[in-house]
C-alpha cells in the first residue's frame, strides 16, 4: 500500500502577490526561465494589456483596474444588501475623523471613518475560503461565490469576530514532476489578526479575471518558493468535492469549500446559507442574485 504524501502548505501574503503581479504587468518582470507558461502570459499581458481572453475572463488591463480600484458588480451590491448584521458591532464608524474604510466609501455610506475605540469582540476566527476551479467553471459562478463570501465576512465581523482570512487553492500535481496524489495547498492571506478588513483591496480575486490570472500567478510564486516549476496545467482539480461550510470549534476555523469541477451550473447559495446558519455563523440567509455578467465584445466586464 502506497503511503499518502504529506501535503505542502505555502502562504503568500496578498500585498506581496499584488506587488509582484503589478510589476509583471507594468514592467514585464518575469519569473525564472523554467516558468514557461507564466512567463509567456506575462509577456502577453505586459506588451498587449488590452488584449482580451474570454477564458481568462478579460484583459490584464481590467485586472489592474480592479487591483487599483476594487471590483464591484451588481452581484456584490445585491448580496451586501442582504448581509445579516448583528447588533453587537466590532467596529464603530463616524462621519468626521478616524481611519477611512474604503469598503464603506464604495458602498455609499456617510459614516466612513473607523472609530479608534473598539467595542467588545468575540474570539479570533480563521476563515479559509477555497479558491480552486476547473477549466469548465464559469466566470459567473466565481463572481457569485465572491459576492457570497464578501457578505459572510461582513456578517462575521459585524458580529464581533476578529478574522484571519485565507483564500486557499488546494490542488494536486501543481509542480512539474509531482507524483500522483501530491497535494499543494497555496494560501493567499488577505487579512491578518487584529487588522481592519478591507474587502475592496482584494476583491479583484473574485473579478472575472481573478482566478485565471492572479490565481495562476500565485501558484507560480508558490513553485518559485520551493525551487520548482509550475506544471503546464497549473495543477489538477480534486474530484468528489462539494460546496459547503464547516465550522471546527476546537480550532476556531471556518472552511468554505467548493465543487472544483462545477462546470456552468449556478452557485448553490441555499446550501451555503443553510450550512452557515445551522452552525450559527449567519443569523439569516445571504441573497446572491442569479445573474449573467454583461459582455462587451464577448468579454466579461
Amino acid at each position: 500500500m502506497t503511503k499518502p504524501k504529506k501535503p505542502r502548505n505555502i502562504i503568500i501574503e496578498w500585498p506581496e502577490l499584488k506587488k509582484s503581479f503589478t510589476d509583471a504587468i507594468e514592467n514585464g518582470t518575469r519569473f525564472s526561465d523554467g516558468q514557461y507558461n507564466t512567463n509567456a502570459k506575462i509577456e502577453k499581458w505586459h506588451i498587449r494589456p488590452l488584449d482580451t481572453d474570454e477564458w481568462e475572463g478579460g484583459s490584464a488591463a481590467m485586472t489592474m483596474k480592479y487591483i487599483r480600484n476594487g471590483y464591484r458588480t451588481d452581484a456584490f451590491t445585491h448580496s451586501a444588501e442582504y448581509a445579516a448584521m448583528s447588533n453587537k458591532r466590532h467596529f464603530t464608524y463616524n462621519e468626521d475623523d478616524g481611519e477611512i474604510d474604503l469598503d464603506r466609501v464604495f458602498d455609499g455610506h456617510d459614516a466612513i471613518f473607523l472609530d479608534r475605540e473598539m467595542r467588545e469582540s468575540r474570539p479570533g476566527l480563521r476563515l479559509m475560503i477555497e479558491y480552486g476551479f476547473s477549466w469548465t467553471t464559469s466566470v459567473e459562478i466565481i463572481v457569485q461565490y465572491g459576492a457570497w463570501v464578501a457578505s459572510l465576512i461582513k456578517s462575521l465581523e459585524s458580529s464581533g469576530y476578529d478574522l484571519v482570512v485565507d483564500i486557499y487553492i488546494p490542488l494536486d500535481a501543481v509542480f512539474q514532476n509531482d507524483g500522483r496524489g501530491q497535494r499543494t495547498n497555496t494560501f493567499i492571506r488577505v487579512k491578518q489578526e487584529n487588522e481592519q478588513s478591507n474587502f475592496t483591496d482584494w476583491s479583484v480575486l473574485f473579478a472575472p479575471t481573478g482566478f485565471r490570472q492572479l490565481g495562476f500567478y500565485a501558484l507560480t510564486m508558490a513553485a518559485e518558493r520551493n525551487d520548482r516549476f509550475v506544471s503546464s496545467t497549473y495543477g489538477q482539480t480534486i474530484s468528489g468535492k462539494d460546496w459547503g461550510v464547516d465550522y471546527n470549534r476546537e480550532s476556531q476555523t471556518v472552511t468554505v469549500s467548493v465543487n472544483q469541477r462545477s462546470g456552468t451550473e449556478y452557485l448553490p447559495v441555499d446550501k451555503l446559507n443553510d450550512e452557515a446558519i445551522e452552525q450559527k455563523l449567519l443569523p439569516a440567509p445571504i441573497k446572491v442574485e442569479k445573474m449573467m455578467l454583461e459582455y462587451e465584445g464577448g468579454r466579461a466586464q
